[in-house]
């Protein structure tokens, strides 16, 4: 890594080695070339001159979280925000202090006897980003915070000892005085002389930066700390605080990272709700409370409450369920996947006439009378559920009550799972901006980009495979697909009932992969399984099309649910990983005009 800078452009007189260690020895003229500009720079460029964030250009559409694909799940293993910890790595070992900053920090935490002491943090950043930039939080609200962190921290074995002491950084020397002053169930430690130099005008002052610096350091070490994510500075604190925190550990109160509230219709067994949850553990401005899950089925409830213990089940049909329970939940978001059999190709699409689409109608008109008031709506259902009169229904009721939409067609293979199940989703958001299309911002894997192999079980149980005579009776009728093929077909909830348009079923047999890069389509396995005596054919198992469905490694059924009630939940659901995305992208872009 090579770390210079143009004093010119630098928009500070602090040079960095007054603070911290160099970053490398390494400079560019190492490499005897000119430095690209970000503008016109290429993968082979030996080195690239990266401007700051506010001066790239061409900027792109939005700044993705990344981590490296080597270590991304090793670090989800033991961390809930593997992408926080990330930038933590990165932040922590740039700005590695020097030994002016260590005795600077130790100086400043015995000065105000923080040595060897379980604390809190708070950071309340004022002055010039009140209605500019963020809302004004009085010091109550900080406090309310602080207060609950420690009573759950007291309750826990590893914490029962935490002091009340709280480090608190600020800009505004009022809101340690009122803290100390009005909240004495705590004792406030605090950095006055820091206080005085974060003025606007003191910023760009060395002594200004080492305050600050301080501060980054003592609230980094905290075991919460309450901000908010309005000011980079408290992103910065909590990435670097993330190095050190496992996922058991509470980590922080973002006061401006309020919950998202969500209502979850025609739930099943809980894609939305794990697509919501992968969503909190990448990106850490996105927090969401589901205040209910709304399903008839029993089984499905079961599930579902075995993976979202916390989360309130209401099992009733949604058109049962009073207008005043429905409102009385406040939600910021519904998500929902209605019955989709008055829409299938191979339902008699009775559409609107069906009994099954009562529920989706109820729900248009709860809109409609406001009873529900979301501020974003996100469907899922069939290719085919657009040609429907309820979908036109659907539509005009956005438009009525003010909303932007986006209908988009996705499969699973267009993000990398080799599994074919088209469906169509309608995005929804109250504003006056068009939602950008999907497909417009994003680039899309084809089905030739997807092998099925990393997505098998290595060892599969006896019970999966099929008799022979089961072979030779339905060969006929199978879609068969093995460890070679670029994708299998939509599972449906008849799937291990029926061979016939439920599912991919697995040859596995002893060719060579070389062989079996020879026969990926269906119609030449099967040609292949007519020529063997032993042919070995068999079911995807229920974990393999969670894989496919892109359900995440925690979620599980409850040992009770039998094979054949799991395959059924499985085909009733939805792709975890499409919908994540989806939902991302309605955040990220509801505006045309994306930064």
């Amino acid at each position: 890594m090579v770390f210079e800078y143009n004093l010119s452009n630098w928009d500070s007189s602090i040079d960095w080695s007054a603070l911290f260690l160099p970053v490398s020895n390494c400079t560019v003229r190492d490499y005897q070339s000119q430095p690209h500009p970000w503008s016109v720079s290429t993968p082979d460029s030996p080195v690239v001159d990266l401007p700051l964030i506010e001066a790239l250009d061409p900027r792109p559409d939005y700044l993705p979280l990344a981590v490296p694909r080597t270590v991304y799940e090793k670090i989800k293993c033991c961390h809930l925000k593997p992408y926080v910890w990330w930038i933590g790595q990165l932040a922590s070992f740039i700005m590695r202090p020097n030994h002016y900053m260590i005795k600077l920090v130790r100086q400043s935490k015995r000065r105000l006897g923080l040595e060897g002491v379980q604390y809190l943090g708070c950071h309340i950043r004022r002055t010039d980003k009140i209605g500019s930039e963020a809302k004004y939080h009085n010091v109550y609200e900080y406090y309310t915070a602080l207060a609950d962190a420690h009573q759950t921290l007291r309750s826990s074995q590893m914490f029962r000892n935490i002091s009340s002491v709280v480090y608190l950084a600020t800009d505004d020397l009022a809101a340690i005085e009122e803290f100390q002053t009005d909240f004495k169930a705590f004792r406030v430690a605090a950095n006055e002389e820091s206080t005085k130099s974060a003025a606007v005008m003191e910023r760009k002052k060395k002594q200004s930066t080492a305050n600050a610096v301080v501060d980054l350091y003592i609230l980094s070490q905290s075991h919460f700390i309450v901000c908010t994510f309005s000011s980079s500075f408290a992103d910065l604190h909590t990435n670097y605080a993330s190095t050190r925190r496992c996922r058991q550990i509470l980590e922080c109160e973002s006061l401006d990272d309020l919950n998202i509230n969500v209502l979850e219709l025609f739930s099943g067994m809980g894609g939305f709700h794990s697509a919501l949850k992968e969503i909190e553990s990448e990106d850490p401005s996105l927090m969401f409370e589901v205040k209910a899950a709304v399903d008839i089925n029993e089984i499905a409830n079961e599930v579902y409450k075995h993976n979202f213990s916390e989360t309130r089940i209401i099992p009733k049909s949604v058109e049962t369920i009073p207008n005043s329970v429905l409102g009385q939940l406040s939600v910021d978001l519904i998500v929902m996947s209605p019955p989709c059999q008055p829409f299938t190709r191979v339902g008699l699409k009775k559409d609107t006439e069906d009994s099954r689409c009562e529920g989706f109608q109820h729900v248009m008109k709860c809109l409609k009378d406001g009873v529900l008031c979301p501020k974003w709506i996100v469907l899922e259902n069939v290719k085919g559920f657009e040609d429907s009169g309820a979908c036109q229904l659907y539509l005009d009721t956005l438009c009525h009550l003010g909303y932007q939409y986006s209908v988009e067609f996705l499969h699973p293979f267009h993000f990398g799972v080799p599994n074919a199940r088209l469906r169509c989703y309608v995005l929804a958001s109250k504003g006056t901006v068009q939602l950008v299309k999907f497909e417009s911002v994003h680039t899309l894997k084809s089905v030739e980009d997807c092998c099925l192999k990393t997505f098998l079980s290595l060892q599969v149980d006896s019970s999966y495979y099929l008799s022979n005579h089961a072979i030779s009776k339905y060969l006929s009728v199978m879609d068969v697909v093995s460890e070679s093929s670029t994708h299998c077909m939509c599972f449906t909830k008849s799937y291990s009932r029926y061979f016939e348009g439920t599912g991919s079923l697995v040859l596995e047999c002893d060719k060579s992969t070389s062989e079996l890069e020879d026969m990926t389509s269906s119609t030449t396995l099967k040609a292949n399984i007519a020529h063997e005596q032993l042919p070995k054919v068999r079911l995807f198992t229920d974990d393999e099309v969670l894989r496919l469905h892109s359900f995440p490694k925690w979620f599980q059924f409850p040992e009770k649910v039998t094979r054949r009630q799991r395959y059924k939940l499985l085909g009733n659901s939805l792709n975890v990983l499409v919908v994540k995305k989806l939902l991302l992208h309605l955040f990220k872009h509801e505006d045309a005009d994306v930064s």
